[in-house]
């Protein structure tokens, strides 16, 4: 199905792009969309999920699907978290609590189920490879679908998600992020040993698998002393 469906996104897209089909217009039902592609529902599913995540379409309930207005990030920024992609290999991590609780209301949300529902919690402190001393450069909270509670057998501290996911035949395809400013509460800058109300970075991620489900939600603090970030533009 993964090629499939890549492959009939992508000539959707195709069409928004060359202006075959515009902003408000309304693509045939996914019944007709089987027919016209010859392949199942849950094909055609994943294609369109792949644009809705994308910013191509919106889906209304009890209406249909249709072409939105387009914000590509691919042809307009790209947010780069200088320490973690250009300091990757020396990256080294500090699992604080790995378990299963019930889903809070806003994580909840965020992964569309209901609150309540089992979820797998993962906190992790990020540090520089021999620069222990200078203290954390990112607090993470990270919550997975209770379909992935698998995770909790695995040493995160040596092995990465990515990797873990992988092994079950788990793919992350796309990932969304919220970016703003906080001030460090008491615990967190007690766990990063820094001053309580000092600035920070909050960033807020959705990743979704290759089939166009939210898979995890992560919450990460990166202290403002402690990080710097590239803004990347395609002109």
């Amino acid at each position: 199905m993964k090629v499939l469906y890549k492959k009939i996104s992508n000539e959707i897209k195709s069409k928004i792009d060359n202006g075959e089909l515009v902003e408000g217009d309304m693509l045939p039902k996914e019944t007709e969309l089987c027919k016209m592609y010859n392949v199942s529902r849950p094909t055609i599913r994943a294609a369109l999920m792949q644009l809705v995540n994308l910013g191509y379409l919106v889906r209304i309930k009890g209406k249909g699907t249709f072409v939105k207005k387009t914000q590509i990030l691919e042809k307009t920024t790209l947010f780069i978290e200088s320490f973690y992609e250009e300091e990757k290999d020396r990256i080294k991590t500090e699992v604080l609590e790995f378990r299963t609780v019930p889903a809070e209301d806003h994580v909840a949300k965020q992964l569309e189920i209901k609150p309540g529902d089992p979820v797998t919690k993962l906190t992790r402190l990020r540090y520089l490879e021999d620069e222990f001393n200078t203290g954390p450069i990112v607090y993470t909270v990270s919550y997975f679908l209770d379909e992935l509670s698998f995770v909790q057998h695995y040493d995160l501290e040596k092995q990465t998600i990515d990797t873990t996911l992988r092994q079950h035949g788990v793919y992350r395809d796309i990932v969304e992020k919220e970016i703003m400013t906080e001030y460090l509460d008491a615990k967190k800058s007690r766990l990063m040993g820094v001053g309580e109300n000092d600035l920070a970075l909050f960033v807020k991620a959705i990743i979704w698998d290759k089939t166009g489900r939210k898979i995890e939600y992560a919450e990460s603090s990166y202290p403002a002393d402690r990080n710097k970030f590239i803004l990347r533009v395609r002109l």
